[in-house]
């Protein structure tokens, strides 16, 4: 029953082992063939920005492609936190990012390129109406809110990193409409210089604006998205944890074990209790981050969230719970255990003594069986002790019942085995303990026979002396007949001696009185 119960035990660790290196390789294979989709854009990208055929419409194109990556991309570098990569695959991975960064790098250069060639064969209203376009496009990418899901988010940081891109080059439009509209100030009248100037300062100020609300927004959306990452990394990594922690809770049906296995399955409770204490700091912060996101979502998003948070914490608080529970009942039955162990020896000791007791012979003298009290109460201690120890092996009988609900059938039996055992020790004794109190009773029956009839034929010859001595009135034919009148009570008195001397010693034959002399 050990050897099959361990073997189950195996089993279960082994499909743990077997289910997490699954679970890495699938992540291996994702994170494969992420690499190798991002590897062929990216190449594609760099082969259209050094074509020789390039344009500023294929440069925008690569541009807003590129930047449509980054979120994969982060994603990608997420996801390869949670396996470790050998060091193929991590170089694999800095050299994808570099390659990524070197191209979109090289398209926010070229599109700044076409765009100052642009400007150069522009007018000055046509550079002016221009700008204004571009501060109304990007004011127009910066009006919605910020997204309350994740795949909301990873599009606005797509846009926020186009967004980056056309800050640098919009940079560049303010600078030449400002360095052109320096130059027309000569031409215009002197009443309207401070139009002029006070319509660059606006401009100034609104471009400030447009960008610090870019940079507000792109930090923000880069802020929401981490920590949706951390909360989905800490809801995967704390429903594997417990997990395991369900492998040492199981069901009450496969809840029984060995009393050898006892001690491994404390350490391992405490062991996972430990884990569930490490973990706590980074459970409440998952949980925290959940709820923030949530009061950020939107409504299916908010109870999609809501969900996995009351799951998560049920499922958190019920493992704690039962682990504590399993930890007191294990400790529990090792300690009923060894009060088991403890109360059998000491209950069988205390059988051997009443054996022992009971194994002298009884008392064949008179005097010390003429304290009827004192046989009573030796009788009523023996009887007292047996009930005692009865009390005794009733109670070692309710704790192998306890006992048996925890552990596993063969040592159950052997606890069954043990106490049947005392149980039937003690019934034998019962027995000879009755027995002993009957041979008690008959003796001192028999004694007391004895005496009642030896102090009376004592008595009569004590008064038939004082009658002969003086007094001549009997005869000796009256005496006789006396005689025979007591002859059937001496004999059963003599009868009882010789019964009551068997076995004495010579000082008790002496002590029996006139007995002796009408032998």
């Amino acid at each position: 029953m050990l050897l099959s119960r361990d073997l189950v035990l195996l089993g279960q660790a082994l499909s743990i082992k077997r289910a997490r290196l699954q679970e890495d390789l699938d992540q291996r294979h994702t994170i494969s063939s992420s690499m190798d989709s991002l590897e062929l854009q990216t190449e594609a990208l760099r082969h259209m920005l050094t074509s020789d055929v390039c344009s500023m419409d294929s440069v925008k194109t690569a541009l807003m492609e590129l930047c449509h990556l980054r979120p994969a991309l982060d994603d990608l570098t997420e996801a390869s936190l949670s396996v470790t990569l050998d060091g193929l695959e991590a170089d694999r991975l800095k050299s994808l990012t570099r390659k990524w960064a070197q191209a979109l790098s090289c398209a926010s250069h070229m599109n700044r390129t076409f765009q100052a060639e642009a400007q150069h064969s522009q007018s000055l209203q046509q550079k002016w109406d221009s700008w204004e376009g571009f501060q109304e496009k990007m004011e127009e990418d910066l009006a919605p809110d910020v997204s309350g899901n994740y795949s909301g988010l990873r599009e606005q940081l797509a846009i926020h990193q186009r967004l980056r891109i056309e800050v640098l080059a919009g940079h560049q439009l303010l600078r030449g409409v400002i360095v052109n509209s320096m130059r027309s100030i000569e031409d215009t009248p002197e009443e309207k210089r401070p139009d002029l100037a006070l319509k660059l300062a606006q401009m100034r100020e609104r471009w400030q604006r447009i960008v610090n609300v870019a940079q507000q927004r792109s930090s923000l959306v880069q802020e929401r998205l981490g920590q949706w990452r951390f909360y989905t990394r800490g809801v995967r990594r704390l429903g594997g944890l417990l997990r395991d922690v369900e492998t040492l809770l199981p069901s009450a049906a496969q809840a029984f074990c060995t009393l050898q296995q006892i001690p491994c399955s404390l350490e391992d409770l405490g062991r996972a209790e430990e884990t569930l204490a490490q973990h706590n700091g980074f459970y409440r912060h998952t949980l925290e981050t959940g709820r923030l996101l949530s009061s950020m979502a939107e409504l299916q998003t908010q109870a999609q969230l809501q969900t996995e948070l009351q799951t998560l914490q049920e499922s958190w608080d019920h493992a704690r719970e039962l682990l504590g529970e399993r930890t007191i009942l294990l400790e529990t039955v090792v300690q009923n255990w060894g009060h088991f162990q403890v109360r059998l020896v000491d209950s069988a000791h205390k059988l051997d003594e009443l054996k022992d007791r009971l194994k002298q012979p009884l008392p064949e003298k008179l005097e010390e069986l003429q304290g009827e009290e004192k046989l009573i109460e030796v009788m009523q201690e023996n009887e007292a002790s047996l009930e005692l120890w009865a009390g005794g092996v009733k109670e070692l009988s309710t704790m192998k019942t306890d006992l048996s609900q925890y552990i596993l059938a063969g040592d159950a039996t052997l606890l069954q085995g043990q106490v049947e055992q005392l149980h039937c020790q003690w019934e034998e004794l019962c027995l000879k303990v009755s027995l002993r109190r009957q041979e008690i009773a008959d003796r001192l029956s028999a004694w007391t026979i004895f005496n009642d009839k030896n102090k009376e034929l004592c008595d009569w010859l004590t008064q038939m002396e004082n009658k002969v001595s003086h007094s001549g009135d009997l005869s000796l034919e009256e005496m006789v007949e006396k005689l025979k009148k007591v002859r059937g009570n001496w004999g059963m008195v003599h009868i009882l001696g010789n019964n009551l001397r068997c076995g004495e010693t010579e000082g008790g034959n002496r002590k029996l009185g006139y007995g002796a002399h009408f032998k």
